[in-house]
């Protein structure tokens, strides 16, 4: 079965990927030192694009510019158009098309291109090919993404999967092969002998395994090609497309604070920046990385500049422990983000400033906006001083942890909730094909809850707030969802659509600029 084929058969899940937004990647870019083209108004292509899903998203949020999207799969353009159809998006446009009959004469450049889940998944003379549309296809002042595998974690995966695809070499149907494979895998990792390495690493891709769609399940790990590849190999097909390394688009996850202080010491005396980012792997065992790139012989500025915060956004969903001791000098304060990560602060402006961004629930703020919002509420000798130790620490959160996000610019507009609220046509498209949305800045957000789901269908623009607490009612009722209809679920109501609303989720009554 060659690939079209593969996925006309089984189609590839719908996903969205928050850090291919060009408003991100372009916000990485400018706070590396590099003169980056405006979100706004660009051109975005996206290689492999499977059913458009992660495209349409950031086309949704940036009517400005034009994207396209390409996919060898029918199936998946035809599922794509019909879906920019169905939100009335004009500034997309998908082909179905090999990429190695592709050329820039017919295409031109591109400010942002993506290739998320391809390279490790296609033939070695179609991963050639890329690396080389990368380097016709971006501008001089673009950047683009790819995503792969990596060793050295990828061998212990690599090991699994062989393991699955002999068991299932002779089964053709799809479903049926995802099916033996888990199954298979499943009794593996708990009837093996060993209790050690071994052990572990079955029931760690087992669990993994678990949590995926059969789609993911048949397309990312039974595929007919499987390559992880060293970071040094992908700086090296990079530099020979004209290209070079910026960054990670998780750009915490170059952080060394994890790693020992004498394994620090060995990665501080490695002087080429390929070979360091090769031993900060061996350290983590990494597995799959998300790499940025940029035209090569560009001035990269690795060492961040304070400064360059002030034409930039930050975004983040922590909020503080103990909101009472946010404002007492040198006092810490827990700060957790909706994921999870947690970190301690006791700089007052900083708290202040991360618990301001929190209320917005992760929505961009303007760093100057950000200090703005909290000026009244403190009084310092040297604000100066005080504002560069503020941004000096959500740097350091930026390098070290995932509490805080960087954006090239933030939406100016306020929300206003409308007395019907409604869901936007993203939104209402998202919720009917999957369990995810995309806030307006591009951030993912489950509604793996049913009844989070249906908030999401009742506010079509034709039922009050009353209303729609009414229909969740009735839809508790109906499902017997084993959920008891709560004394505070009008309460619940109000707040989720007063959330949904902040975040962009539903179309605004009105804006205040």
């Amino acid at each position: 079965m060659n690939i079209a084929d593969r996925y006309d058969s089984l189609p590839y899940p719908t996903k969205f990927f928050a850090e291919t937004n060009p408003n991100r990647m372009a916000a990485l870019g400018k706070i590396l030192g590099l003169d980056v083209p405006d979100p706004q108004e660009c051109r975005v292509l996206e290689f492999g694009c499977g059913d458009g899903s992660n495209l349409l998203s950031h086309a949704a949020m940036l009517p400005g510019s034009k994207f396209l999207g390409v996919d060898i799969s029918t199936q998946h353009i035809k599922t794509a158009k019909a879906w920019a159809d169905e939100i009335g998006l004009s500034n997309i446009d998908f082909q179905q098309a090999d990429l190695m009959d592709m050329d820039v004469s017919e295409y031109g450049e591109f400010d942002f291109i993506v290739a998320h889940g391809l390279i490790s998944w296609v033939p070695r003379p179609v991963i050639d090919k890329v690396f080389e549309l990368f380097g016709a296809f971006l501008s001089d002042a673009g950047i683009g993404y790819v995503s792969y595998n990596t060793y050295p974690g990828g061998h212990l995966r690599n090991m699994v999967r062989e393991m699955m695809v002999y068991h299932t070499r002779g089964i053709d149907d799809p479903l049926d092969k995802v099916e033996s494979a888990s199954s298979f895998l499943k009794l593996l990792s708990e009837g093996t002998a060993d209790q050690n390495v071994y052990k572990a690493v079955l029931a760690a891709e087992n669990i993994r395994h678990s949590k995926h769609s059969p789609s993911d399940f048949f397309h990312d790990d039974l595929s007919d090609f499987y390559f992880s590849f060293y970071f040094s190999e992908i700086a090296s097909r990079l530099d020979s497309s004209g290209l070079e390394y910026l960054c990670e688009s998780e750009f915490h996850s170059m952080s060394q604070r994890t790693l020992s202080t004498e394994y620090q010491k060995l990665i501080k005396g490695i002087e080429n920046p390929v070979e360091r980012e090769d031993y900060l792997d061996f350290a983590r065992g990494r597995q799959f990385r998300k790499t940025l790139f940029c035209k090569k012989g560009r001035t990269v500025s690795r060492e961040i500049k304070p400064a360059r915060l002030s034409e930039l956004a930050l975004a983040s969903t922590a909020a503080p422990g103990v909101m009472n001791d946010v404002e007492k000098e040198s006092k810490p304060v827990r700060f957790q983000s909706q994921l999870g990560a947690g970190i301690e602060i006791d700089h007052v402006l900083t708290k202040l400033a991360l618990t301001e961004l929190g209320s917005r629930d992760g929505a961009p703020v303007g760093f100057p906006e950000l200090l703005d919002a909290v000026r009244d509420r403190l009084e310092f000798q040297d604000w100066n001083k005080e504002e560069d130790i503020c941004r000096r620490i959500l740097i350091r959160l930026l390098e070290d942890t995932p509490i805080v996000d960087l954006y090239s610019f933030s939406d100016s507009n306020t929300p206003i909730l409308a007395e019907k609220p409604k869901a936007s046509a993203l939104a209402q498209w998202q919720t009917r094909v999957g369990t995810k949305v995309t806030s307006r800045n591009g951030a993912v957000i489950g509604l793996d809850d049913e009844v989070a789901r249906t908030l999401v269908k009742l506010s079509d623009g034709s039922r009050t707030i009353a209303q729609i607490e009414d229909g969740i009612r009735k839809f508790v009722a109906r499902e017997g969802i084993g959920r008891e209809v709560r004394s505070d679920l009008g309460e619940w109501v109000r707040e989720s659509i007063e959330r949904l609303s902040r975040i962009g989720v539903l179309d605004s009554g009105q804006t205040d600029s």
